[in-house]
């Protein structure tokens, strides 16, 4: 495999649809989000963007190296140990 589908392979696995997430800063100013908005991550594009629909009600396209977000928990969290909840 190349590369670059390393990376969207690795992308795919860190940010699952579902994944709820955390934006540290925004790359493109034309389509402002404010830095610490959290969303839901509801697809991914052909290439490397991820397509998130904030909790402010927009939806948009983030760019990993544009972008900066981060995982906050996942849509199925891990069962947690037996006589352990979450």
């Amino acid at each position: 495999m190349n590369e670059r589908k390393d990376r969207i392979r690795d992308l795919r696995f860190a940010f699952p649809p579902g994944t709820r997430i955390v934006l540290d800063r925004r790359g493109d100013p034309r389509r402002p989000v404010r830095d610490g908005t959290e969303g839901t991550v509801l697809s991914h594009a052909p290439d490397e963007r991820v397509r998130v629909r904030f909790d402010c009600g927009t939806d948009a396209d983030l760019i990993p190296g544009v972008d900066t977000f981060h995982a906050t928990r996942s849509r199925f969290p891990e069962a947690a140990p037996r006589g352990q909840s979450r």
